[in-house]
């Protein structure tokens, strides 16, 4: 579960925050309430060309990527992608 995983990675950090403050923290962070953030107050870390939370959609850089801009990106981030299982089939 979310309060579970989350519950460790903050013992791990060496917070010790109280169990409502972390639920908390994990509904402020789905992605609907990011997109409703972005929404009211922008989002610093936007391209000026596009929203940074869109979709939230599984694979959607399939259908917003030309083949060429998916190998570069993974070809300069291969390290990376590799060491998460992220490289795509036939990448």
């Amino acid at each position: 579960t979310p309060t579970e995983t989350f519950g460790k990675l903050a013992n791990f950090l060496g917070l010790r925050p109280p169990p409502e403050r972390l639920e908390k923290a994990i509904r402020f962070s789905a992605f609907d309430q990011l997109k409703a953030q972005e929404d009211a107050e922008g989002f610093r870390e936007k391209s000026e060309h596009t929203r940074f939370f869109r979709k939230g959609k599984v694979g959607q850089w399939r259908e917003r990527l030309t083949d060429k801009q998916a190998r570069k990106i993974i070809r300069q981030h291969r390290d990376q992608m590799k060491r998460f299982g992220y490289i795509p089939k036939g990448y």
